[in-house]
């Protein structure tokens, strides 16, 4: 089952209600056994993309996005900045 958490180091850029939305949708599809791919597109697809590495990131709205480590093997997101680009 996969599971969420938030990097200690984690960077909040100030989200508008519409990006919180979208980030809680995505978050709790995640919460309920579903891969991070299948919750971009149930929210729409939200441009969910392969950074490299272990690094993956969705379209929050039109100048924010999601970054996130995914481990595969123990299904676990781990989520590294909220909004905003790198």
């Amino acid at each position: 089952m996969w599971t969420v958490q938030v990097s200690s180091h984690c960077e909040n850029n100030g989200l508008t209600s519409a990006e919180y939305s979208r980030y809680t949708f995505f978050t709790n599809f995640i919460r309920q056994g579903h891969h991070p791919r299948t919750s971009s597109e149930m929210n729409g697809h939200m441009g969910y993309e392969h950074l490299g590495g272990n690094l993956y990131s969705v379209r929050i709205s039109q100048g924010g996005r999601v970054y996130f480590t995914q481990d595969d093997v123990n299904e676990i997101v781990t989520i590294e900045q909220v909004g905003g680009h790198r």
